[in-house]
């Protein structure tokens, strides 16, 4: 296994072999996304309890940060992968030489919040993906002098051959200029809407975009005119709204679904937000 308290700057890379594990334990990572190629043909991966995708050989999935995922075998047969995890910060958009591998994680991590986990490679590309993982691998285990750099360089030519060999639509974005903060205020908002149900942090959506709590708080405000306290109130009363038409399902269930810790943090935000309680909106 792969070591799991990585700081944000370093990497790890190892073999998994995985038999059927009858517990599904979906796991989300902090400080690092997670690449994933599939040595043999078999197993899944769960990216939900409900939600799986059947492996072949050479697929390769990429994880970003705070995605919830596991990867599983299947009865009688042992399944091998390749694992690289990659600090969320080893790369850096302001530094020559880096910025292209930055940016092309960057794309990554985009796909993988529409739901696109698994990277689109061209048989070439499963092939050359492969091999470098291997040599990844292998440098990690044999801790060559020099493994360090050895390694920062092999992992860029991983992310560019997947950017090279990738099988990608014809109208998908290629353009790797440096992302500006109004993109990733986008991408936080974005995060926001489709996981305003679950319990969200500050440090979560900071570790999306990869920003410093302080410089989010700063840059959200600037672009939206909203707190990010108020934003997520705001996607979580909308999505009440809906609900409250239903007039099967009780204020409590409609705050529990909504995202909302408690009912009365529900009523609070539902009345700044709306102007008046849940109970006599649904009235009216």
């Amino acid at each position: 296994m792969g070591n799991e308290n990585l700081n944000e700057y370093e990497f790890d890379c190892f073999l998994s072999s995985i038999r059927c594990r009858t517990k599904i334990d979906i796991h989300k990572h902090f400080n690092f996304h997670e690449l994933y190629y599939a040595v043999d043909n078999g197993g899944y991966q769960f990216l939900s309890k409900n939600r799986r995708i059947k492996m072949r050989k050479g697929d390769l999935f990429f994880y970003p940060v705070s995605h919830l995922h596991i990867s599983n075998g299947e009865s009688g047969k042992l399944v091998r992968s390749m694992v690289v995890y990659l600090g969320r910060k080893m790369f850096s958009p302001d530094i020559p030489g880096e910025s292209d591998a930055y940016n092309i994680v960057d794309m990554l991590c985009r796909r993988a919040e529409d739901g696109n986990y698994l990277v689109p490679l061209k048989p070439s590309g499963r092939k050359t993906v492969g091999k470098l993982m291997l040599k990844l691998v292998e440098a990690q285990k044999n801790r060559s002098p020099g493994i360090m750099l050895y390694s920062r360089i092999v992992i860029q030519q991983i992310l560019l051959a997947i950017l090279n060999e990738g099988g990608w639509p014809g109208d998908m974005n290629m353009s790797f200029s440096r992302i500006t903060g109004e993109t990733r205020i986008k991408r936080a908002c974005r995060y926001i809407d489709t996981h305003y149900n679950r319990k969200l942090t500050v440090s979560d959506i900071a570790n999306v975009v990869n920003m410093s709590r302080s410089h989010l708080h700063a840059v959200f405000y600037r672009e939206t005119g909203k707190t990010l306290t108020e934003y997520i109130n705001e996607a979580r009363c909308n999505a009440a709204i809906k609900l409250l038409g239903n007039n099967e399902k009780s204020i409590e269930q409609i705050a529990a679904e909504s995202g909302f810790s408690s009912v009365s943090n529900f009523y609070r935000a539902f009345r700044e937000q709306i102007g008046s309680p849940p109970a006599d909106f649904r009235k009216s």
